[in-house]
């Protein structure tokens, strides 16, 4: 990893400024069974682009920050010390979108494609280790159907996962042609897949340190509250998905020309 430009930082503040503006904006989405009537806020389209213009690093850096200062602001400060976590949220978001569209960011030998779909699978691991494993021996035994539910409810996120393990480093090189419709296909992927681990992030913040403490009475239910959400979560990813492509596909070839982005580069 190289130490980053003047121009890299400056950006990595503009856009850690850009997303505590789109913070600003009251209205959130609700989180189904939030005692607090907490949301997630629409802001979260933001960790993949930002983390197309920075890459990975700077991009974990821009969005976390900006979503932690926007966060903390008043009248938005969380109830409960958990809360602090989920700008990890967006900043994983961002991580693994400049990930999947960066060649090698640690090293010769390790692709980024592998990095990013690593991330992801972490997380989904993280959340069977939870439930199969911290969260039965409180609220269990399991019932069939309630294995079920735990089972079943990453399979989005597994479509997320797919993504880099089928495309690789094609999503590296294309994103690097700024070509209608070639560049266009790795970043309606990599926003799948980067808004998928933006909601395992979530949804792993949410088990282990949110419910327990706000909304303890829950915690038996869980399963069955996450299973019940998921043609909520497939619409409103989906909705994400297409929004931050827009974004993507608008700014990026403008950046690029402008000189402000050495990521991508013209076909020729």
């Amino acid at each position: 990893m190289r130490k980053p430009t003047a121009k890299e930082v400056a950006l990595t503040a503009v856009f850690a400024a850009v997303y505590i503006i789109a913070t600003i904006p009251p209205w959130k989405l609700p989180v189904i069974g939030s005692p607090t009537h907490g949301g997630i806020e629409p802001s979260a389209v933001l960790g993949p682009v930002i983390g197309f213009i920075l890459g990975p690093f700077l991009g974990f850096i821009a969005a976390g920050l900006g979503a932690f200062i926007g966060l903390i602001l008043p009248p938005g400060f969380p109830s409960d010390p958990g809360g602090l976590l989920m700008p990890l949220s967006p900043a994983i978001s961002a991580f693994v979108a400049g990930c999947l569209t960066s060649n090698s960011p640690f090293s010769k030998k390790i692709k980024g494609w592998m990095i990013g779909a690593l991330t992801l699978f972490v997380l989904i691991i993280a959340w069977y280790i939870y439930f199969f494993g911290a969260w039965t021996p409180v609220y269990g035994p399991l019932s069939n159907k309630i294995a079920s539910f735990i089972i079943a409810y990453p399979f989005l996120h597994f479509t997320g996962l797919m993504v880099p393990l089928v495309f690789k480093e094609k999503l590296a090189q294309l994103f690097r042609v700024l070509k209608k419709g070639k560049f266009s296909i790795p970043v309606v992927l990599t926003c799948w897949s980067a808004l998928l681990s933006d909601h395992m992030t979530g949804n792993i913040i949410w088990i282990t340190t949110r419910y327990s403490v706000i909304m303890p009475d829950a915690m038996s239910g869980l399963p069955t509250i996450y299973m019940y959400s998921i043609p909520v979560v497939l619409l409103e990813r989906l909705t994400f998905t297409i929004v931050a492509t827009i974004i993507s596909v608008a700014l990026i070839p403008v950046l690029t020309s402008s000189k402000l982005l050495p990521r991508a580069v013209e076909e020729t």
